[in-house]
């Protein structure tokens, strides 16, 4: 028998790359090169700031571009959606709950929400959903094909937010660039003939919006719009009001202008038409109106007219701003040959290899912070929901130092409380605060209802919200923000318990219930996810408890009240393990486990909590040890990856840091954009793109208050590098640390903002411990050094 010979075939590039050796001079050093133009807008190069975003598809002949603005957003109701009262229904629902009928507790709930309004709710999966953001336009830039392209390359540059393409082909060498003004809020754009024959060009602009394949990630043009359009000369006003019916007054706008000092440009209803142009520029400014009118639109095109069209000063103007930010934190793992590679290869050489690829860490280190940076505007980032969501996508703030930025979701937060009081007086008839589930850029009020994820009796929203001001506070030891921000907020969030917690168990401890474990159904039938003694709650409850004291102690405020918090301390409900130690979801009996879940929100005490250690509590660590490790992953949502890859690192567990990071840099949630997915190969979501750069901090150093540890996570497979700008949850930071495994040689810069004596670990052990080149400790895995403020402590270690 002949033996059957296979033959392989590898699909040909539509555009041949540049080859790798030719990549270097097109290349930034923190950013990414792509080899292959997108399909969709969530592999566009997004060139972003200041809450703007314009995606860069990349063709070479027929380019698309889909422009965003986190203020576009619309509804289909005028006034907001109200809070039911349900807090007339609270003492039944506790009856229930009791007598072990969770579905009645919660069906209940759901028929009080139907009389106030919200329709289909018993029956229905999803929350009654009414406030959907929207494109701000699409553009296209056409061309004449050329059959013989080379040298394709799109390049990502994260110091100035600059996106580029090149190509080359019979006619010429070609390059365009674009790039979003963090100052002037708008959108630049610069298409040029490096050398050769100009082409010509047409380029339109349509408000009229259709992209994406799934609705999470759907942007579409809003129903009902009326548009205007005018021109004025080489300017193209693009008027949008919305619904009134829907948005009363609220419209928006995109106006337009080319600049081609060379050549011709003719402007003819939406499109534009180039020719014999070596170079020319296309600005746009996006905007939204509260008081829409066409004379507004003028006013705005006649700054836009007004603007310079000098692209590399207003290139140099995005440079000062974000390069600065990104500069305050970078990680150094990889080689120059290795950045040489694109997204794609990267992430085809990750797929092949059993280590982690330095380059590609490196990218999604930079990626994540550029996220935070540039989707912040007037807002903070808020795609998904408050329980797991938006807590990934910015938590790289405080650690790498971006506090500018962090400012802005607090006050964000802040600017919502009455609506947060209403929650908590409406559903539980509680004084104090009830965060909303869903960020909403209008209010606050808990629209969220849905009988599958009952998150109206999600408890711990606030606390979950508050985690990142108080690590604001660790990171910069800031007194006036803790005495004006954090004990206002928690005062209010442990006034709602206070109000909460009527009942006591048979041990004298607390009830939590009605609650929910975010997003969790106990198996078997019997229960819905309305349920008691929710560890997370529980959890989120000793935190803001603990942390108000510490507070209150620290300024000398409201000792007559700490007594009342300090009570409620006293009286947690006990944890409840598993046949295994492991730690159990609920601290109720008879509320059985689903160990196949994405979601591990009993770990909250480890994160994003700081109060489980080995250190000071080992029963609980290894409890949350044998649950992290045993939960499966339910349907491979990333944000659960991660909720488990955080609590591997802050358990030291590198075993199980290397496991779910794997999964994470291969199994599909990282697209050649370096944008990441929420499910593996589809539908977009920040969580793992905006809380990488917390994956790598935490890998490489932890901290809590008065310890520093050095690589307590770290995989044998990242053997050296340095990282800079680590911000400590113990009044301290990083500037820079160098890790050598090879070598066994560790060197660390400190400078603590306060007087304090400081644990520094390594938790492998160590030879030798020099401070300011004086060894102080031999043979040991931690000493204890006390630190000035301000001043820089040079740290060596001998491993």
């Amino acid at each position: 028998m002949k033996k059957k010979q296979y033959t392989l075939v590898h699909p040909s590039p539509e555009f041949p790359p540049m080859p790798p050796e030719k990549r270097k001079p097109f290349l930034p050093r923190h950013g990414y090169c792509s080899i292959a133009p997108a399909n969709q807008y969530i592999d566009g190069l997004c060139a972003a700031g200041n809450g703007r975003k314009i995606f860069v598809y990349g063709h070479p002949y027929h380019d698309t571009m889909v422009c965003q603005h986190e203020e576009f957003y619309w509804t289909k109701f005028q006034e907001p959606l109200q809070v039911p009262e349900l807090k007339h229904i609270l003492p039944e629902v506790r009856r229930l709950l009791l007598e072990g009928k969770s579905k009645e507790a919660n069906m209940l709930s759901m028929i009080e929400a139907e009389k106030c309004g919200y329709k289909g709710l018993a029956d229905g999966a999803y929350p009654y959903d009414y406030y959907w953001t929207h494109p701000a336009c699409v553009m296209h830039l056409d061309t004449e094909e050329d059959s013989n392209t080379q040298d394709y390359l799109r390049t990502m540059n994260y110091e100035n937010g600059e996106a580029s393409v090149y190509f080359t082909d019979r006619r010429g060498t070609y390059a365009r660039h674009a790039f979003t003004s963090v100052s002037r809020e708008i959108h630049v754009q610069k298409v040029e003939t490096v050398s050769g024959t100009p082409l010509n060009y047409t380029f339109s602009v349509s408000t009229d919006v259709s992209e994406g394949t799934h609705v999470w990630e759907n942007l579409n043009s809003p129903e009902g719009i009326v548009s205007h359009v005018e021109r004025d000369g080489l300017l193209l006003m693009q008027g949008c009001k919305y619904d009134p019916a829907c948005m009363g007054t609220e419209g928006y706008a995109v106006i337009t202008r080319i600049y081609a000092p060379e050549g011709t440009v003719t402007l003819t209803d939406n499109q534009y038409t180039i020719s014999n142009a070596p170079w020319f520029m296309i600005l746009t400014k996006t905007i939204h109106y509260p008081d829409f009118s066409m004379d507004a639109v003028r006013e705005t095109a006649g700054i836009l007219a007004e603007t310079p069209c000098d692209y590399s000063a207003l290139l140099a103007e995005n440079q000062a701003s974000l390069g600065e930010m990104l500069g305050r934190s970078l990680l150094n793992i990889s080689d120059d040959d290795e950045r040489l590679l694109s997204t794609e290869e990267l992430i085809a050489r990750q797929h092949s290899s059993a280590d982690i690829c330095p380059a590609l860490v490196e990218h999604m280190y930079d990626a994540g912070r550029y996220f935070f940076m540039t989707e912040t505007g007037h807002f903070p980032p808020a795609i998904g929901q408050y329980n797991i969501n938006i807590n990934l996508q910015i938590c790289s703030g405080n650690i790498t130092g971006l506090f500018e930025k962090m400012k802005i979701f607090f006050d964000f937060i802040e600017s919502q409380f009455a609506d947060f009081r209403l929650n908590a007086e409406k559903i539980f008839g509680c004084r104090g605060i009830m965060a909303s589930i869903h960020p909403n850029i209008r209010n606050g009020l808990m629209t969220h209802f849905s009988y599958t994820w009952p998150h109206h009796y999600w408890v711990a929203c606030a606390a979950w919200i508050y985690n990142e001001f108080w690590n604001y506070y660790l990171v910069s030891g800031d007194l006036d923000f803790l005495r004006n921000h954090i004990v206002p907020g928690l005062k209010e969030a442990a006034a709602f318990f206070e109000d909460y917690l009527q009942d006591k168990d048979e041990n004298g401890n607390y009830i939590f219930y009605p609650c929910l474990s975010p997003e969790c159904c106990p198996p078997g039938g019997n229960w819905s996810s309305v349920t008691i003694n929710a560890c997370m709650d529980i959890m989120a409850c000793q935190e803001i408890m603990e942390n108000l004291i510490t507070a209150c102690e620290t300024l000398g405020i409201e000792q007559e009240s700490c007594a009342k918090w300090q009570e409620i301390l006293d009286h947690l409900p006990y944890y409840l393990l598993d046949e295994e130690g492991g730690l159990k979801e609920w601290a109720w009996p008879g509320i059985p486990e689903d160990y196949n879940h994405r979601c591990v929100s009993h770990h909250y005490a480890l994160w994003p909590g700081h109060t489980v250690t080995w250190e000071d509590t080992p029963e609980l660590a290894r409890a949350i040890q044998i649950s992290n490790r045993k939960r499966a992953q339910e349907n491979d949502s990333a944000h659960g990856i991660m909720h488990r890859l955080f609590c591997a690192i802050r358990l030291k567990d590198t075993a199980d840091t290397y496991h779910n990071l794997k999964q994470i840099l291969e199994h599909g949630f990282i697209r050649r954009s370096l944008l990441t997915n929420h499910y593996p190969y589809c539908v977009y979501f920040p969580d793992i793109y905006g809380s990488f750069p917390t994956v790598m901090a935490e890998m490489l150093v932890y901290s809590n208050l008065g310890v520093i540890e050095f690589l307590p996570a770290l995989p044998e497979y990242l053997p050296h590098g340095t990282i800079t700008g680590v911000c400590c949850f113990t009044f301290a930071k990083v500037e820079e640390l160098e890790w050598d495994l090879t070598q066994k040689k560790l060197r660390a810069t400190i400078v603590s903002h306060r007087t304090q004596d400081l644990t520094l670990r390594l938790r492998r052990g160590y030879q030798q411990l020099e401070i300011d080149g004086t060894v102080v400790s031999k043979n040991a895995t931690e000493y204890v050094h006390t630190f000035s403020p301000e001043k820089a402590v040079q740290i060596t270690i001998h491993f």
